[in-house]
């Protein structure tokens, strides 16, 4: 018993130990437990105050997804604008296709604004933004240049073209936008001052574009550096032109707003250490501007090497050739090279010199009233190729034939630029030695020049201008003044009686009456000379005109702007055969020039007509493109003839000779280089054999007689008169 109570109580303390280690045990676990959580506890409340990592959703050059079906959205939709455009210019043909496009270019647009949205902000190297936006614009701007629906779609050489036939020209005209857009991503860290720069030049760049589009489309040729000095006279006539709806221009604005609003929404990489990444970044645009231009050299000469750059008035050539290398940089290219060239030896002493030679007696015998007409747009567009219509559009004309010179002369402009054409008459100089694309009256008149007009008043004629135009078109009032006329009536003060229109422009019989108006109450021993310019022909046309205006019916080649243009022509042949029989039963002695300005650009036609474009003809076939109807009569007797062998400077010439005026010492050395020289023009010349020759820049392949004529021209235009 003893032993079992001893081994009892020997157990007992085991037994009490052991619950007390339990119930420690359990009481640290739950003292532990409670740390636990109050650390956890601690840890979330720290985390809470403590920005939050975000992932990054996009990639910080390259954002996925997003860019990619944004570039496809944009390549589609392009092109859809592009079809819809030539779909609605036809009949809907491709409007299919025009469709499926634009389907597929909103489903991207579409996709890619949800991976905007679910992915958040995109964030974007800035100068990798300032290249896509590079790209975008070019690409804008070439498409604007190409009126898709007329060209890419029609024609498989053309889309050649778009893709450039030299592969630097689709580089260099990239690497043109980049520098101004690197202007505004590389030298601030503002970043509302970035975006509002990038807006400026985004803004910028598809204004160029659209007005590109529109210049393409009324005069047949792109914006050329010359026209810098022409704006005041495109705002005189913006009137007269209809701005139609076009696809590609909503596309070009829809797609810079997008390109403004991106830019606000995307997140620019931030420009580290501004003021020496500024010194970085004017040190990498100094080098950039240097290898552009040295680049752009090299491009060029390559250009002109291979027939890429035919920078010509033609017009044609233009469009070819500012395709070919790409609208801003070949803009670039046409400011940069297109510079008045002083001839080789040249001296003042020298020119007059040779002037000298050419003197003669200006005894007057005879002093006819001579009206010379230059009709707006006249041209004989069966000279040009063959058309079916269902009566002759110029009888009046084609009947002269008694005390009458007739034929075609060359004039140097084609579709525009009708000022030059009345430079090269009144002045007797030439296109052929003036940059490409210049408008004399507006880049070279700062000064008085010889002419008709100043040859007429020292032979004691008094010289009017009659023009129904305003004074800032072409800036003509500075221009008639730097001629020298002695009286100007422009639209605000001419003031014409009874008037009518005729394809939404003052008729010529309105003017014409005009002139009979000034001839009778001018004195009876005044010899008055009358130029007279007119407008009813202008473009566009697009102007329903009366019934009884509209005999002429133009059955092949089908176009309804050729229909309404030949309407018009048959309305200013009727009505210079109206004047004509007017001067023909007055009694004093009347001359009368007349001559169209230059081809009308009514676009397809012409290509219809001839089945190839203008531009790709033979030169004795594209010359006919620049040759209008002229004629010289008088109401009294002088020797018949036909001659088409004449350029408009010489036509002058003739004039005096039929009036039997003495010439000016010009005129005479004008004169004296026609035998080997008949015709010079801005697109090229003929020679003595009657041979064609394409114009060339420089003036190594000048023949003798051309040598001469650029020497005493440049002493003509450009010193004679220098103050």
């Amino acid at each position: 018993m003893d032993t079992e109570k001893e081994n009892t109580t020997e157990v007992t303390p085991d037994i009490t130990d052991t619950k007390t280690t339990d119930s420690k045990t359990d009481t640290e676990k739950t003292t532990d437990n409670d740390t636990q959580e109050v650390i956890e506890a601690s840890q979330s409340i720290q985390s809470d105050k403590q920005p939050k990592e975000t992932k990054e959703r996009f990639p910080f050059v390259f954002p996925g997804a997003f860019l990619a079906l944004a570039i496809w959205a944009y390549i589609l939709l392009l092109g859809s604008s592009g079809f819809a455009d030539f779909a609605s210019l036809n009949n809907d043909k491709f409007a299919w296709l025009s469709g499926l496009l634009a389907f597929l270019g909103f489903g991207c647009a579409a996709v890619s604004a949800v991976v905007c949205v679910k992915k958040g902000r995109p964030k974007m190297n800035r100068y990798f933004y300032a290249l896509l936006l590079s790209a975008n614009f070019y690409f804008i701007n070439e498409f604007c240049l190409y009126l898709v629906p007329s060209y890419i779609a029609n024609d498989g050489a053309n889309l050649r073209r778009f893709i450039k036939p030299y592969f630097p020209n689709i580089l260099l005209g990239i690497f043109m936008y980049f520098i101004f857009f690197f202007i505004a991503v590389a030298f601030t860290k503002h970043k509302l001052i970035t975006r509002i720069l990038i807006t400026l030049f985004s803004a910028f760049f598809a204004f160029y574009a659209v007005l590109q589009y529109y210049i393409v489309h009324f005069r047949g040729g792109p914006i050329r550096f010359a026209d810098l000095a022409n704006v005041t006279s495109a705002g005189e006539i913006s009137d007269e032109y209809q701005f139609g709806f076009s696809y590609m221009v909503l596309f070009a604005v829809a797609d810079t707003l997008i390109i403004i609003a991106l830019t606000f929404i995307i997140e620019l990489s931030p420009l580290e250490h501004p003021v020496k990444n500024r010194s970085i970044g004017a040190g990498v645009l100094a080098a950039m501007c240097v290898s552009f231009y040295f680049s752009a050299e090299a491009v060029y000469s390559y250009g002109l090497n291979n027939r890429i750059v035919r920078l010509n008035f033609s017009l044609g050539e233009d469009t070819d050739t500012y395709q070919d290398v790409g609208g801003l940089l070949c803009f670039y290219y046409d400011g940069l090279k297109n510079r008045i060239k002083v001839p080789d030896g040249y001296s003042n002493e020298e020119a007059v010199s040779r002037l000298e030679k050419f003197e003669t007696d200006q005894t007057v015998t005879r002093k006819p009233t001579i009206i010379a007409v230059l009709n707006e747009s006249f041209a004989d567009v069966k000279h040009l190729g063959d058309i079916e219509v269902n009566m002759d559009y110029m009888p009046n004309i084609r009947a002269l034939k008694e005390d009458c010179i007739k034929g075609y002369v060359t004039v140097s402009p084609y579709g525009g630029y009708t000022c030059n054409s009345e430079f090269e008459f009144l002045s007797g100089n030439s296109m052929y030695f003036l940059p490409s694309g210049s408008a004399v009256y507006t880049q070279f008149m700062d000064q008085p020049q010889d002419s008709m007009v100043s040859h007429l008043n020292d032979l004691g004629y008094h010289t009017v201008a009659l023009t129904c135009c305003r004074r800032g078109l072409w800036k003509i009032e500075n221009a008639y003044k730097q001629l020298g006329f002695d009286t100007a009536y422009y639209s605000d003060n001419v003031h014409l009686t009874n008037v009518t229109e005729i394809n939404g422009n003052i008729s010529d019989d309105s003017i014409y009456r005009r002139v009979e108006k000034e001839f009778e109450r001018k004195p009876k021993d005044e010899s008055m000379f009358v130029w007279v310019t007119t407008m009813q022909n202008h473009a566009p046309y697009n102007s329903l005109l009366e019934s009884d205006h509209t005999p002429i019916d133009l059955a092949s080649p089908a176009n309804d702007q050729a229909d309404i243009y030949l309407n018009s022509i048959y309305q200013a042949d009727k009505a210079i055969g109206d004047m004509i029989e007017y001067f023909k039963n007055v009694d004093e002695d009347v001359v009368i020039v007349f001559f169209g300005d230059h081809y009308p650009h009514i676009s397809g036609f012409y290509d219809d007509m001839l089945g190839s474009n203008l531009d790709s003809l033979p030169i004795e076939e594209f010359c006919k493109s620049h040759q209008t109807p002229y004629f010289i009569w008088a109401n009294y007797d002088i020797e018949e003839k036909e001659n088409s062998n004449v350029s408009l400077n010489y036509l002058g010439i003739d004039l005096m000779d039929v009036c039997g005026l003495p010439r000016s010492d010009y005129q005479n050395f004008l004169d004296s280089l026609r035998e080997n020289l008949p015709i010079i023009s801005s697109f090229g010349y003929m020679d003595g054999d009657e041979q064609w020759h394409k114009r060339s820049d420089d003036p190594a392949h000048d023949t003798d007689e051309m040598k001469d004529l650029r020497y005493l021209q440049y002493y003509k235009i450009f010193k004679q008169h220098e103050k």
